[in-house]
């Protein structure tokens, strides 16, 4: 995957939003896309990691010890207690090398569990955006991360949707370049629960409309003096104007949680 290269703030924000890495810490140990010794994708073969049902968790892994028909024994991971499963409740897990993969798509076992445990293993290392095909998958963090920067904006800027860490500036990419090449209206959906972040990704796409728009018009020579001068590590305006008022507009875009929510992140 072609990825962009540079110094100073450019390498911390795609380490960043490759890894999940703040800048300036040491780099994940278990990057996105990083490969996998040989004695790890043995040893996935030789136990034959499986998903299976948990109260718990969802899921969890085992390793198949027996089949028997419709049954399978399997051994959990955790515990290594023995349970016999009908064939049906039994999820093949994907080889190691497709850990944190950036589009499900790829994924080979393409099951729930399996894009389960890849949702939440990007989102624990802080990778909240997960393509699945021509979806972009986005789970709310509940905190501030430092991905929405002028520099990041910068970053996606005429860069393809593969060329880059999935994000809602690719996506609004896309739709801005198919619109003035194809001269054709363009629409993203963004669909969720309440406080699932609908509303504030909705303000990313506008800002980051607006910013190449704007830089568009003032020319390449004009952008290029004014991206040498700002600092690349500033954030965009969240109350912008322009954000505020299309937002008021539409009122429908911006949606309380219930009284009776007891989700704990403020609302989307």
């Amino acid at each position: 995957m072609s990825r962009p290269s540079g110094g100073g703030v450019v390498n911390d924000v795609t380490r960043f939003l490759s890894t999940g890495a703040v800048p300036g810490s040491p780099t994940s140990s278990t990057p996105t896309g990083h490969v996998f010794s040989a004695s790890s994708q043995a040893d996935w073969a030789a136990k034959r990691l499986v998903w299976v049902p948990s109260e718990k968790h969802g899921f969890e892994s085992a390793s198949i010890r027996e089949e028997r028909g419709d049954e399978v024994e399997v051994e959990l991971t955790d515990s290594q207690r023995k349970l016999t499963l009908s064939r049906e409740e039994v999820q093949r897990m994907n080889p190691p090398r497709f850990s944190k993969v950036e589009d499900m798509a790829d994924l080979t076992c393409l099951n729930e569990a399996s894009v389960l445990h890849n949702l939440r293993e990007r989102y624990y290392s802080g990778l909240i955006y997960t393509y699945s095909g021509l979806f972009c998958v986005v789970i709310n963090p509940y905190k501030n991360l430092p991905i929405y920067t002028e520099s990041i904006v910068e970053m996606y800027r005429g860069k393809k949707r593969h060329e880059m860490p999935p994000h809602i500036y690719a996506i609004s990419e896309a739709a801005y370049r198919s619109m003035l090449q194809d001269r054709e209206d363009q629409s993203i959906l963004c669909t969720g629960e309440s406080g699932a972040g609908k509303t504030e990704n909705t303000k990313k796409v506008i800002q980051y409309l607006a910013h190449v728009a704007s830089s568009h018009k003032t020319g390449t020579l004009g952008r290029n003096k004014e991206a040498s001068q700002m600092d690349g590590s500033r954030s965009l305006p969240r109350g912008s104007s322009m954000v505020n008022r299309v937002s008021g507009l539409y009122p429908l875009l911006s949606s309380p949680l219930p009284f009776s929510s007891d989700s704990g992140g403020a609302p989307d």
